[in-house]
């Protein structure tokens, strides 16, 4: 069972929103330039606060994210809990000999450090054994309107739809 709590926090929409645009969006398209020709192409679908309990939801199955890209933000110290992270089962180098062995790969980055990868790579939340541990996910989309030129929404004008109000990133894509 996953418990969530929305909370609406001041002035905190705006600040996240322009820290996508300006830090870590840019990052993504360093890591990935054939798949996404310009920054202004991602779009975040959702983001929020996870947290691992020892005593409670200490870990999360594996499984793919629908999206395109999946970040994680540490926010808290290694030093808090045991355990953790995000593991990626049967990953192997790209360069690697054929008949080399996959590995499990457990990745734990210290607070506000990021952990990114494609949405589709089967990863999940290593097991904590004590403490908590606290995240942000986030859900990225790569926006393939604007990677192939043709204007937000066109499919939906092209039926003869129109779109309702834009919010948050979308409504910037304007």
């Amino acid at each position: 069972m996953h418990c969530t709590c929305s909370l609406q926090v001041p002035g905190l929409l705006p600040w996240f929103e322009h820290r996508l645009r300006t830090r870590l969006f840019p990052m993504l398209q360093l890591l990935y330039p054939e798949a996404i020709p310009r920054v202004d192409c991602l779009r975040c679908h959702d983001a929020f606060v996870s947290r691992y309990d020892a005593n409670g939801m200490a870990s999360l199955e594996v499984h793919q994210d629908t999206t395109d890209f999946t970040f994680t933000i540490s926010l808290n110290p290694l030093s808090e809990y045991t355990g953790g992270g995000t593991v990626m089962p049967d990953l192997r180098a790209a360069d690697a000999d054929a008949n080399a062995p996959y590995e499990t790969i457990v990745v734990k980055p210290d607070v506000g450090c990021v952990t990114s990868f494609p949405g589709r790579l089967r990863h999940g939340g290593n097991g904590i054994t004590s403490g908590f541990r606290y995240i942000i996910p986030l859900f990225i989309y790569l926006d393939v309107n604007k990677a192939t030129g043709k204007p937000r929404g066109w499919l939906l004008e092209s039926a003869g739809i129109r779109p309702g109000h834009m919010t948050g990133l979308d409504a910037m894509a304007f």
